[in-house]
């Protein structure tokens, strides 16, 4: 795939945090632009287009590469459908990340089997389905979204840690 010279990340912030990749320590990258727009997302600060930082992929991997000392684990949220393609976001981030033997993970909010198929060749935690409020989040046995480990090509229900 070649890549547009002109691509951009639209990064709206990034922190770490122990809460989100059970036993790991994730530099967590907040997605902006989320054209998902799901009723009860705890998430909607993401939905606005105003205050992200429009990143270049070599910007957005020179920041994951200065965080590496201090996690063991990149995780993107804020769903996958922000005003970017997805491929080209996979092939020019995702792709060059996992090479490196950086553990990642990613939230799917909006997802076709391509986009799942796409995330799981790079990331080894992939969380799918769009949040739906009467449902809840994964805390919920009812919900709708699934957390789900790869290895060796195989899926394997992740122990999301919540009780």
């Amino acid at each position: 795939m070649m890549m547009k010279q002109n691509f951009k990340i639209p990064v709206y912030s990034h922190g770490v945090t122990l809460n989100e990749i059970p036993d790991k320590i994730s530099l967590v990258i907040n997605l902006g632009k989320c054209e998902c727009h799901c009723k009860g997302c705890h998430s909607d600060y993401l939905w606005d287009t105003h205050d992200c930082e429009e990143q270049t992929p070599e910007e957005l991997l020179s920041l994951i590469k200065s965080y590496k000392s201090v996690t063991n684990t990149v995780l993107f949220m804020g769903g996958n459908r922000n005003h970017m393609d997805f491929e080209e976001f996979a092939d020019s981030v995702l792709k060059p990340l996992h090479n490196l033997g950086i553990n990642i993970g990613i939230y799917l909010g909006a997802w076709d089997a391509m986009d799942l198929f796409t995330a799981c060749k790079y990331c080894r935690w992939v969380k799918v389905g769009a949040y739906r409020e009467e449902l809840g989040g994964l805390d919920n046995p009812n919900t709708n979204q699934l957390f789900l480990e790869v290895q060796n090509y195989k899926f394997h229900k992740g122990d999301t840690g919540w009780k």
